[in-house]
């Protein structure tokens, strides 16, 4: 995609998650607890993921690290979209679509209006580790449904971070 439809690459990624949302819909559309697979699938249950399923998932994540850093050839084309599938549907998994989604798009967004690599980088860091930070609190807190609740506190990270009209005042 990269070197053939650069221009249609997000487009065929966000068509990507659609369609596999829609089919996962249909999937369960029949099912007596559909309701509540689906619900899980989409917010997740991340505070109540056990060490079980925690150890269940890790030698995907160990094989993808040992990949990644073993074999540098993995970080590029075919290579790192196949490594980088195999960790979002492993998250999806275990922490929701919608806060996979939201962990990596909104450090992306909250970095987006820098030029400079390392100050971006360091924005997308505060985005991220600010909307985690907040977003279990908050959820703890409020005992909301964790998923969405990280979800909006990563995008009011993104704003707070992006928006120069914005201060934290401390």
């Amino acid at each position: 995609m990269e070197r053939r439809l650069p221009h249609l690459q997000e487009a065929i990624i966000g068509c990507t998650y659609v369609l596999c949302a829609s089919a996962a819909l249909l999937l369960l559309a029949d099912r007596p607890h559909g309701g509540e697979e689906i619900q899980h699938l989409l917010s997740g249950q991340i505070l109540f993921v056990t060490w079980q399923q925690v150890a269940m998932y890790a030698p995907v994540y160990g094989t993808i690290l040992l990949l990644w850093f073993a074999c540098p050839r993995t970080r590029q084309g075919v290579g790192f979209y196949l490594l980088f599938s195999a960790a979002i549907t492993s998250s999806v998994q275990l922490a929701g679509v919608f806060v996979v989604f939201a962990s990596l798009i909104t450090p992306a967004l909250g970095a987006s209006a820098v030029q400079e690599y390392h100050t971006a980088l360091r924005k997308a860091y505060i985005v991220a580790t600010t909307g985690l930070l907040l977003g279990f609190a908050a959820a703890i807190l409020s005992d909301l449904p964790a998923g969405p609740v990280l979800v909006c506190s990563f995008m009011l990270a993104a704003v707070v971070v992006n928006c120069p009209a914005i201060r934290l005042r401390g």
